[in-house]
Order: C-alpha cells, then structure tokens, then sequence
C-alpha cells in the first residue's frame, strides 16, 4: 500500500471511534442489571453506537450509506470517482468493527465491476489476489482433532 491519504485516515480515525462505541456497550452491558442508572447508561450506550454509526462508517458528503455507496461506485460523477477511491481504501485497510467484514466482503465483489483507473485496478488486483490467496489457505487448512 502507498502512502496513507487522507481517505486512509478518516477510515482508520472511524474504525477506532466505532470500537470505543462498541466496547462501551459491552462494559455497561455487564452492569445493566444492577440499578436503574447502569441501565440507562447501556440503553444511552446503544443509542450512542446506533446514532452515530452509519455517519462514522459512511463520513462522507458524497454518499450517504452502503446502498448510496454501492450504486455511486458505477457511476461516472465527481461523487462516483470519491466512491471507487473510498472503497478502494476500505479494502486497502481491512478496518476491523461491528460488520466491517460484510461491507469489505461486498466491496470487493462491487468493485469488479466499476470503473477504476488503472492505479485503482493495479491497488484492486492485489488485495483480491491476497484475499484468494487467504480463501485458499484457509479452506486447506486441516484442523487436526
């Protein structure tokens, strides 16, 4: 990977903040049992996590969520190009958090089919072949009991 743009950041600063939301929801889950206070504050902790979730996954005034950024990656506009440069950086970086795993599944299969520079396909050719490459060690990888 070249060097980190600020695409890359933004990613990166989100993925933290999305953990610090959902491991705030695991400690106060532990304790909402206890009174009505540590309950609440569980209950504010999964609203915390649920407000501000799509806007620190998706932090972009180009698209709005995963079905917006899905449809701009084939399209031709200045929010398109952010897209496919958005996406690319997303797979580029793996970011680990609740149902990261899905929207990287689900980009790699998109952006076979978008319309990406020739940097973008070379940046694209190498992570899916690192992905196969992962797939296949996996799945002959035998667990010995």
């Amino acid at each position: 990977m070249k060097k980190l743009t600020s695409i890359h950041k933004n990613i990166l600063k989100s993925e933290a903040k999305i953990q610090r939301f959902h491991h705030l929801i695991g400690s106060t889950f532990a304790k909402r049992d206890d009174n009505k206070q540590s309950y609440e504050s569980w209950q504010n902790a999964c609203a915390n996590f649920h407000q501000n979730y799509g806007a620190l996954v998706f932090h972009s005034d180009n698209f709005e969520g995963e079905e917006d950024l899905i449809e701009l990656l084939a399209h031709d506009s200045a929010n398109g190009v952010y897209a496919r440069e958005f996406a690319i950086c997303f797979i580029e970086l793996r970011p680990y958090y609740f149902r990261s795993g899905y929207l990287y599944k689900k980009l790699l299969r998109k952006l076979k089919h978008a319309p990406l520079t020739q940097d973008q396909l070379s940046r694209y050719d190498k992570i899916k072949h690192a992905y196969q490459q992962y797939r296949h060690n996996r799945i002959n990888t035998v667990d010995p009991l």
